[in-house]
C-alpha cells in the first residue's frame, strides 16, 4: 500500500523505539538487551518514567505525587525529542489510543518507528508478577488495573504494529521470552512456535486491518493511479477536512486538498460511521489517553473553528473551515450597518472588534438546542453607541 509509512526510510532518519506491553510482562529486562545490542547502534535518549521517579525520591517523598510528576516529565521529554527530530526510546503499557497515536506523529515527522511488544498469554500471570515485584520493593499496580490495561493493550496491538516500520512481539509467559512475530517494512512473519493467542489476538485482527487498507487503497487508486495516500497523524486537537470517499470497520478514506488522500484509523480517532461522499471534519481528541465522548470531540472542533475565525486571516480560516464563510458574510453585513452610523473610524474599529469577538464566542458555544446556528450568531447585532462615544 502506498501509505507514507511504507516508504523507504532514510538511513539517517531519527528512530523512535517503543517498548510496550501490559504491566508485569517483563518489558524492562528485554529493552535493556535490545538497546545494548551493538549491532543496533542506538545513540538516542532513553526516557523512562520509572527511572525519573527514582531520581526524585529525595525531592518528592510522596509516592503518588512523585509518579505523577515523573510521568509529566517523561511526556515532556518525548514531545521535545519528537519536535527536535532526535532519536529516543521510551517504555509504555500502551493501553490507550493516545500512546499508539504517538507512533503516527513520529512517522509524519520522518522517524523510523520500531516497536518491541512484550506480553503473556494470560492477564493473571501479569497480576501475579506485579504482586511479586511489590514484595521485592517495586511499584504497585492494582490487580483490576493490570487486567484492564492488559485487555486494552492487546486490543490495540494490531494497530500499533500497523503504524510501526519494524516490530517484534515477544511472549514472556514462561521463564524465557519467545519471539513470536517479526515485522520489517510491509512483511510480517508469524513464528512457527507462536502460541494460540497470537492468531486470535494479533494475526486475525491484523489481517482484517490489512484487508481494510487494501480495499481503500484500491478505491483511491481507482480515481488516480499515482495519487498520494498518507496516514493521518493522530494528534490531540488536530483536524482533517474533506470528502469521505469510503470506509470500513477499521479505517476511513478522506480526500485532502493538500495531501491527496488521508487514511484514518478508527482505533485512534472518532469511531463514528461517516456518510460516504459527504464533507466531514475529522478531529482527534484524547482525554487521559482515551477517545472522549462524541460531544467532547464536537466541543474541541467548535473551539478550533472559533480560534480560526478570531485569529486567522479570512482566506486561511475559510480554507481550514469552509463553514466559516457564512460567518464572515454575516460579519460583512454587520460592518455595512456600522458604516451607516455616525461613528469615527476608531469607534467603528472598536465595535467591529467587539462583534468579531462575540461571533467567535457564539461559534465556540455552538447553536442553542432548537435554534439554528445562523439564529445564534444573529445575536451579534451592532451595539448602539452610548452618548459618551458620539461626536
Amino acid at each position: 500500500m502506498s501509505q507514507s509509512g511504507d516508504a523507504q526510510k532514510d538511513e539517517s532518519a531519527p528512530v523512535m523505539f517503543v517498548f510496550a506491553g501490559p504491566n508485569g510482562s517483563g518489558k524492562s529486562s528485554i529493552n535493556a538487551q535490545v538497546l545494548k545490542n551493538p549491532a543496533l547502534g542506538f545513540l538516542g535518549e532513553y526516557i523512562n518514567a520509572d527511572d525519573i521517579a527514582k531520581s526524585m525520591e529525595s525531592q518528592i517523598p510522596d509516592y503518588q505525587t512523585r509518579n505523577i510528576k515523573a510521568a509529566e516529565l517523561a511526556e515532556s521529554r518525548r514531545v521535545t525529542a519528537l519536535q527536535a527530530g532526535h532519536s529516543f526510546a521510551f517504555e509504555s503499557v500502551m493501553s490507550t489510543p493516545e500512546k499508539v497515536a504517538l507512533l503516527t506523529q513520529a512517522r509524519e515527522r520522518g522517524f523510523e518507528v520500531a516497536l518491541v511488544f512484550v506480553t503473556t498469554d494470560d492477564a493473571e500471570k501479569n497480576v501475579a508478577r506485579v504482586s511479586n515485584r511489590v514484595a521485592m520493593g517495586g511499584h504497585a499496580v492494582e490487580p483490576d488495573t493490570v487486567r484492564r490495561r492488559y485487555a486494552s493493550a492487546m486490543q490495540l496491538l494490531p494497530a500499533a504494529v500497523e503504524h510501526s516500520d519494524k516490530a517484534l512481539i515477544f511472549d514472556n509467559s514462561g521463564t524465557t521470552p519467545i519471539r513470536v512475530v517479526t515485522k520489517n517494512g510491509p512483511d510480517v512473519v508469524i513464528e512457527p512456535n507462536a502460541p494460540q493467542w497470537v492468531e486470535s489476538q494479533f494475526a486475525a485482527p491484523y489481517r482484517a486491518r490489512q484487508a481494510s487498507l487494501k480495499q481503500l487503497d484500491a478505491v483511491a487508486k481507482g480515481s488516480a493511479p499515482n495519487i498520494t495516500i498518507s496516514e493521518a497523524a493522530a494528534q490531540h486537537g488536530r483536524s482533517y477536512r474533506g470528502k469521505v470517499v469510503d470506509q470500513t470497520a477499521h479505517h476511513a478514506l478522506q480526500e485532502s486538498e493538500d495531501r491527496g488522500f488521508v487514511i484514518h484509523d478508527k482505533a485512534l480517532g472518532p469511531k463514528r460511521d461517516f456518510d460516504n461522499g459527504s464533507y466531514a471534519q475529522i478531529t482527534y481528541a484524547y482525554d487521559k489517553g482515551k477517545i472522549p465522548a462524541e460531544e467532547v470531540v464536537q466541543r474541541i472542533e467548535r473551539e478550533a473553528r472559533s480560534k480560526a475565525f478570531k485569529e486567522l486571516p479570512r482566506q486561511e480560516a475559510v480554507k481550514q473551515h469552509p463553514e466559516l464563510q457564512a460567518n464572515f458574510v454575516q460579519l460583512d453585513a454587520l460592518k455595512k450597518q456600522i458604516q451607516g452610523q455616525h461613528l469615527t473610524a476608531a469607534e467603528q474599529a472598536t465595535v467591529m472588534d467587539r462583534l468579531h469577538e462575540n461571533m467567535a464566542r457564539a461559534i465556540e458555544r455552538g447553536p442553542v438546542p432548537g435554534q439554528s446556528a445562523s439564529t445564534e450568531t444573529d445575536k451579534s447585532t451592532p451595539p448602539t453607541p452610548s452618548k459618551d462615544h458620539e461626536r
